[in-house]
């Protein structure tokens, strides 16, 4: 035995022959270890009885470390899909603002400058930009040809009304007003049956399904 007040050496009693210190014999030191990967605890060894994780030092820093790139990493991800789902109602709101301005106007040809004149490049979300593709779709379908020959018929009708005014009582000129009316009231059936059929779904007119 060595006593821990002089360092002075003996074999027999409980106390000191040098210094008269009592000599008390250190207790057992148990270290316990938690295994990172099932949570057993142990004080023996280096590897987990339960699961045979290896567990030392190294692996305990290691876990912690693992932990806080967990939770920043978590936080990274928690920030990109709110960022990601805000793209996407912007880009659905901005969708939405457009197909309702296009839809005032009736002529292809309008709509297609204006979606020209839009910022189209700043819609990044998937399925806006799906509905991007429709929309460029349907405003670039061609002008059918009824629409066209009835928008002709309207200038003519009013061509003729123009000229009977302008012969007033000439024979002639009751003969163009009278092809006038005719013309007119053909135009005018026309263009209800166009715009009655330019409010269902199937016409090329029709945004809101987009």
């Amino acid at each position: 035995m060595i006593c821990k007040n002089c360092g002075a050496e003996f074999n027999e009693g409980v106390f000191c022959p040098e210094c008269g210190t009592k000599f008390i014999e250190d207790e057992p030191v148990n270290i316990t270890k938690k295994c990172p990967n099932c949570g057993a605890e142990f004080s023996e060894g280096i590897f987990c009885p339960e699961c045979g994780t290896r567990v030392d030092s190294s692996n305990e820093e290691t876990g912690k470390e693992s932990s806080t790139a967990n939770i920043f990493g978590s936080t990274d991800s928690n920030n990109i899909a709110t960022a990601g789902a805000e793209k996407a109602q912007q880009d659905a709101a901005t969708i939405n603002s457009w197909i309702e301005m296009l839809s005032r106007t009736k002529k292809q040809s309008k709509r297609q400058k204006l979606l020209a004149e839009l910022p189209t490049d700043t819609i990044t979300d998937p399925e806006a930009l799906t509905r991007l593709a429709k929309l460029k779709e349907k405003v670039n379908v061609p002008e059918p040809k009824g629409v066209q020959i009835n928008r002709y018929l309207g200038w003519c009708v009013l061509l003729l009304i123009v000229i009977s005014s302008v012969m007033r009582t000439n024979d002639l000129a009751w003969v163009i007003m009278e092809i006038g009316g005719w013309a007119f009231w053909i135009w005018l059936i026309w263009k209800i049956v166009l715009v009655i059929k330019s409010k269902s779904k199937a016409s090329y007119l029709y945004l809101k399904d987009i």
